[in-house]
């Protein structure tokens, strides 16, 4: 549910929509290598809220979508994104055809929200931007994995991964090695972000899952799942075994948006604040592929004028209709 951390408290959906503002937020492509994959690669998430990364549990693709496996030939590193969004990989794609690919792309139909930002936000998905496009469900619904962010694209600032200047060697771009649809990535497992909740790959965790509300007008055709965090992120990793319903689901933030003991390098620090952090940690454990920022449209708290998050909160519903007076 849309969450006030300032008050401590969820909100009813059109209260959520009640205090948009336009906020610069981190955007951030990380990757997820994958196990026992032949050419070493690994899934590039986008997301604009990574104070949901040391909670991600899944990555989410679109079955119907054609995604690229490329190597960047002056580093090695091998990536895997939707074939729509490969100009969006920092130096994957030489500039002079960076606009064709975008009209080829448009000409095949491709296009809906963003890919790999929800979030989710992240959209409707890690995260909060969600509600920054259209409310999906008649208010804000921020979220984990940014599934569509209005199209708008980050400002790179940082490309581990890749030549941000040219494209790979020599300005060619990267080296497409293969093309694979979504469904075809579908049960892969990846290693885990961070360590904090690595003990629930035995019972589910940690895959590649597939939704249709992965869309591909933003971000890479890849998002992040951070169930605790998101609305969709929570119903697809329902739906694919990566939860279940009840106690248990992986929440490491308190009534007042800070993280709890369960993830000690962050605990204490409110989430808004400890972006910066989790970047950092991110950069150091060589899963950071790029790093700008993206200024959207964002929901406030209309008591407090504070941020507001998505955030699972244990909920009792009573079947009214079938009690008799």
């Amino acid at each position: 549910m849309p969450f006030s951390t300032a008050c401590s408290t969820p909100l009813a959906n059109f209260e959520a929509g009640l205090n948009y503002k336009d906020v610069a937020d981190p955007a951030v492509m990380v990757s997820f290598p994958l196990k026992d994959d032949a050419d070493g690669a690994a899934l590039v998430a986008w997301t604009t809220t990574p104070w949901t990364l040391p909670s991600n549990l899944a990555l989410c693709v679109h079955p119907d979508f054609t995604y690229v496996k490329v190597r960047n030939p002056a580093t090695g590193a091998v990536f895997i994104v939707a074939e729509s969004r490969l100009e969006a990989l920092p130096g994957a794609v030489p500039k002079g055809k960076k606009g064709a690919a975008a009209a080829n792309n448009n000409s095949n139909g491709g296009g809906g929200g963003g890919g790999g930002g929800k979030k989710k936000g992240k959209g409707s998905s890690g995260n909060v931007a969600a509600a920054a496009a259209a409310p999906a469900d008649g208010g804000a619904a921020p979220a984990a994995g940014e599934a569509a962010a209005g199209g708008e694209k980050p400002a790179a600032a940082e490309a581990a991964g890749g030549d941000k200047k040219g494209a790979g060697a020599g300005g060619g771009g990267f080296e497409v090695i293969a093309k694979l649809q979504g469904s075809e990535l579908v049960g892969l497992r990846y290693e885990p972000l961070f360590p904090y909740f690595a003990d629930l790959a035995a019972s589910g965790a940690f895959k590649v899952v597939s939704d249709g509300y992965v869309t591909d007008d933003s971000g890479t055709g890849v998002v992040h799942q951070a169930p605790a965090f998101g609305e969709d992120d929570y119903r697809v990793c329902l739906a694919h075994g990566v939860i279940e319903k009840g106690e248990g689901l992986p929440c490491p933030v308190d009534l007042s948006g800070r993280f709890t003991e369960e993830v000690p390098d962050f605990a204490g620090k409110h989430v808004k604040e400890a972006d910066k952090a989790i970047i950092a940690a991110i950069k150091e454990r060589g899963r950071l592929v790029d790093v700008g920022s993206l200024v959207h449209s964002y929901p406030f708290c209309w008591r407090s004028d504070t941020p507001l998050i998505y955030r699972a909160v244990p909920s009792w519903f009573v079947a009214v209709s079938g009690i008799n007076v």
